[in-house]
C-alpha cells in the first residue's frame, strides 16, 4: 500500500495506514506522496542529518545507502562533519577541537536521488530513542539534533523529511517539532526538537580523516574492518580530502615526511 493508498484509499488499509489515521496523520501522508511524485526526478540532492556523536550516524546511513540504492565502496558519499555554526575558525572551516565554541553541531553529509529523500530521512528518524538521541551521556549544543536542506524551514524538501517522521509519530504517539536554526543553536536533549538549516547559509564542513568511518563506543559499535578501511579508499579517489585542521596536517606531513629510525 502507497503513501497516497494510505491517505486516500477506501479500501481495507494494512496496520500501519490505521495507526497514522488514528493520529490525524493522513493529510500529511498525502503530501508526502505528492511530495515524492515531485521529486521522482533522478537529479540528486544534498542534505545532512545530525543525532548525537556522527560515529554511528555515519554508519547507519552507509547502511541505507547499501541498502536503499545499491551503492558500495566506491559509491558511498556520507561523511561526518560540522555545521550550523555562525563563525569559522582562521583558516575558514570548523575542526573537532574548536567546532563547539564555534557554534556547530556534528552531522553527517550524504548526496542522493531527490526521490529517496523520504526514505533516507525515515532512517534519520528511527536514530531517535524516545525524544532523546541514542548517545544520551553526549551533553551540549554540539550534539543538537540537525537537518540541513536546500532552502532550509521554507524548503518543500523539509515537508518531505517532516512528513516521513508519520511513522514514528504512529509508534511512539509524538511528533517532533522542527525550529528554524539561527546557528549557534542549543542542546535538544530531552525535547521532542529538531534544528533545521539552510545548506547554503549554514553549509557542511568536513571532518578530519580520522572521524570518518570511526567505530563506535555505543553496543555494536566494534565494526568490521571493512567500514574502517572506506576511509582510505574515499580518501584516494577524492571523495573526501584532507582538511586544513591540525590533527590532518600533522598526518598529511607524517606521509610525505616519514620518521627514519636509526639503531
Amino acid at each position: 500500500v502507497s503513501l497516497r493508498d494510505c491517505a486516500t484509499s477506501n479500501t481495507k488499509k494494512p496496520l500501519h495506514c490505521l495507526s497514522a489515521m488514528a493520529l490525524g496523520l493522513a493529510p500529511r501522508l498525502l503530501a508526502l506522496a505528492l511530495l515524492q511524485e515531485g521529486l521522482a526526478q533522478d537529479s540528486t540532492i544534498s542534505v545532512y542529518f545530525g543525532s548525537g556523536c556522527f560515529w554511528h550516524v555515519q554508519h547507519e546511513f552507509i547502511k541505507a545507502e547499501q541498502t536503499l540504492l545499491g551503492r558500495d565502496s566506491s559509491t558511498y558519499t556520507s561523511l561526518t562533519g560540522y555545521a550550523g555554526g555562525n563563525r569559522l575558525n582562521s583558516f575558514g572551516h570548523a575542526c573537532y577541537g574548536d567546532y563547539g565554541g564555534l557554534g556547530h553541531t556534528e552531522v553527517v553529509v550524504m548526496t542522493i536521488p531527490k526521490r529517496t529523500l523520504a526514505d533516507f530521512a525515515v532512517v534519520f528518524w528511527d536514530l531517535f530513542v524516545g525524544k532523546n538521541r541514542a548517545d544520551i551521556m553526549d551533553i551540549g549544543p554540539e550534539y543538537r539534533a540537525a537537518i540541513g536542506v536546500p532552502g532550509g524551514f521554507t524548503s518543500e524538501y523539509l515537508q518531505v523529511v517532516n512528513a516521513s517522521q508519520a511513522g514514528r509519530a504512529a509508534r511512539d504517539g509524538f511528533w517532533f517539532e522542527l525550529k528554524e536554526g539561527q546557528g549557534d543553536d542549543p542542546d535538544t536533549l530531552g525535547q521532542a526538537l529538531v534544528w533545521v538549516y539552510d545548506t547554503e547559509r549554514y553549509p557542511f564542513y568536513q571532518a578530519e580523516i580520522y572521524h570518518q568511518f570511526h567505530d563506535d563506543f555505543m553496543p555494536g559499535g566494534n565494526y568490521p574492518q571493512s567500514y574502517n578501511a572506506l576511509q582510505t579508499e574515499l580518501l584516494e579517489d577524492g571523495r573526501m580530502v584532507r582538511t586544513q585542521c591540525h590533527r590532518d596536517q600533522v598526518e598529511s606531513s607524517a606521509a610525505f615526511y616519514p620518521m627514519i629510525l636509526v639503531g
